[in-house]
């Protein structure tokens, strides 16, 4: 049985113009996913003025286990949009933008600072000798706590004052180890993040930020008490 879903969405035709909310009506089956609203959004851009508009623009994947999975926040939660039923939805459901990235159109964000991140604890490696080709390091053998880890995809609904948690898992790895425990030591590093609770709330795939960011400042204490006494 169908019925009728309201949407609010957050819409923004260029990085530098101003953003304003936009109002849809699809019907629906219990079963659809925002996702799946989204694409009949995209379909039929009408909203409930009754005036044809552009489609709504966001990052499309053909799957969420990916580093570019859609992102974005949906009635205050940041999340990928086929995790939500709409059925578990009240209405109407409002849908922006991540708020941490720089907005590209409606919402579709540019989360570069992602790689950079990344970069800047050494998670990246040389691919195969091709000069600058990079691709993440991923090791064979995975301790608990790697495994818990898994399940990230790089996506960013972890980012801390800049800091996204997800390199946390990176710097796990026994690959340049001393040089990213060094990376996260410095000031503004990811060990001084103080809203852990909040990131790991947001993490679309439940990741153990709390329990990894724990272990990451016994490490960085032991090598810091290393540096000391030798």
């Amino acid at each position: 049985m169908k019925k009728l879903i309201r949407f609010k969405i957050k819409r923004q035709e260029s990085p530098h113009k101003n953003p304003y909310w936009e109002s849809f009506e699809v019907s629906v089956t219990e079963s659809m996913t925002v996702l799946d609203a989204l694409y009949l959004v995209a379909r039929h851009p009408i909203n409930t003025h009754g005036v044809a508009v552009r489609p709504v623009v966001w990052e499309k994947t053909a799957s969420y286990k990916a580093s570019d999975s859609p992102l974005m926040v949906i009635n205050g939660r940041v999340g990928v949009p086929q995790n939500f039923m709409l059925s578990d939805l009240p209405q109407p459901i409002k849908i922006e933008p991540l708020s941490d990235f720089p907005v590209i159109k409606d919402l579709y964000v540019n989360r570069a600072l992602v790689h950079e991140r990344l970069k800047g604890v050494s998670a990246y490696r040389a691919f195969d000798g091709f000069g600058d080709l990079e691709t993440p390091y991923i090791q064979k053998e995975k301790s608990e706590l790697e495994k818990l880890m898994a399940d990230c995809t790089r996506c960013g609904a972890c980012l801390n004052q800049d800091q996204p948690l997800y390199s946390l898992i990176n710097v796990l790895y026994d690959y340049k180890k001393e040089e990213r425990l060094s990376a996260i030591m410095k000031r503004d590093g990811i060990l001084d993040v103080d809203n852990i609770s909040s990131s790991e709330k947001n993490c679309p795939h439940n990741l153990p930020l709390k329990m990894t960011l724990g272990f990451l400042r016994r490490e960085s204490f032991k090598r810091f008490v290393s540096s000391i006494f030798g």
